[in-house]
């Protein structure tokens, strides 16, 4: 599991790839969605968007951006969960490291 980071009292954009057997997986044409939870249980903390960045036929990594306000309010420094869902689907799992 990859361990991403984002800073407190500032906004960030939280960078993935999602790969599948064939390489790197399209969901551009998919609902995503970032649920951050607790660590190491699962308790939901929030929901996030997400999108996947596509240029053409060059398919591009998912972001969210965990914004000050939002960390503010439901994070504190430390270990979090997340999963990047497409349609209900989960597409990847990570760690958020809140510092």
């Amino acid at each position: 599991m990859n361990t991403h980071r984002a800073y407190m009292g500032a906004d960030n954009t939280v960078t993935c790839w999602v790969r599948d057997e064939e390489g790197k997986r399209d969901l551009s044409a998919t609902d995503l969605t970032v649920v951050l939870g607790t660590y190491p249980a699962t308790a939901a903390v929030t929901t996030l968007e997400a999108a996947q960045v596509v240029d053409g036929s060059d398919i591009g990594p998912v972001t969210f951006d965990v914004e000050q306000a939002m960390s503010d309010r439901y994070l504190s420094p430390g270990l979090f969960q997340f999963q990047v869902k497409a349609d209900n689907e989960v597409v990847y799992s990570g760690l958020l490291e809140m510092v």
